[in-house]
């Protein structure tokens, strides 16, 4: 697969990504921005992490932390991942699972403190459907329904962890009944905003298995001021 090579100079960050297909774009960037603390004795898992660049600049945000789990379905992106973190000397601090999330390995159940994910946001067949069969995965939830990404996240999550995503703000309810039927308390929401007086497109959220009641919406974030900061 042909890549393209680049540096993020606010994580120090060296990445390769396809130079066709799947690219990571500003979403991750707003999760990352989103994530305020992570202890350094966390164990941490991020689904659908493609070539690793969420988890990878965390490391880089919150040099405490000591491992970080990425799970990634798709061969090719979990090859480029694994230069990624050879190239910015990571190797010791990660691990890789090319591995269907659904069919992620029973033992690691109830193992984690943290959960990431910037997952396909479209239900198959809505919108505009890519030909290029790695983007239509990364827009699409042709592999992995929402349903399931938060029935695993609760299996794989201690009581107590919590969970982080990034999502389509018209899908917001849809995502507040399986977190619920998961038991997963919802606690911060911050809302992603065109521009001012426009909709809202995207929502961040944060949510604890098992928390308790209560939840916190954060001012919301504007992507044509956030840009220039």
């Amino acid at each position: 697969m042909s890549r393209t090579f680049e540096e993020i100079e606010k994580y120090n960050l060296k990445l390769y990504q396809p130079s066709e297909g799947y690219r990571y774009n500003e979403d991750s960037f707003y999760l990352i921005n989103f994530i305020k603390n992570l202890k350094n004795s966390s164990k941490i898992i991020e689904l659908c992490a493609g070539v690793g660049v969420i988890g990878l600049c965390l490391l880089k945000k919150f040099p405490q932390i000591k491992k970080i789990t990425f799970v990634e379905l798709q061969k090719s992106m979990c090859e480029i991942m694994e230069e990624n973190i050879i190239i910015n000397k990571l190797t010791e601090k990660t691990e890789i699972i090319n591995s269907d999330y659904r069919n992620i390995n029973k033992d690691l159940y109830t193992s984690y403190d943290v959960l990431l994910a910037n997952p396909p946001y479209r239900k198959p067949y809505t919108g505009r459907i890519c030909k290029d069969s790695l983007k239509a995965r990364s827009r699409h939830e042709i592999e992995g329904s929402l349903k399931d990404l938060v029935e695993i996240s609760s299996k794989l999550l201690k009581d107590k962890g919590k969970l982080y995503l990034i999502f389509l703000s018209e899908r917001l309810n849809e995502l507040l009944l399986q977190m619920n039927l998961n038991n997963i308390e919802p606690k911060v929401i911050q809302f992603i905003h065109p521009k001012r007086n426009s909709d809202g497109k995207l929502f961040i959220i944060e949510g604890v298995k098992k928390g308790n009641p209560g939840i916190k919406i954060l001012s919301p974030l504007f992507i044509d001021e956030y840009k220039t900061l």
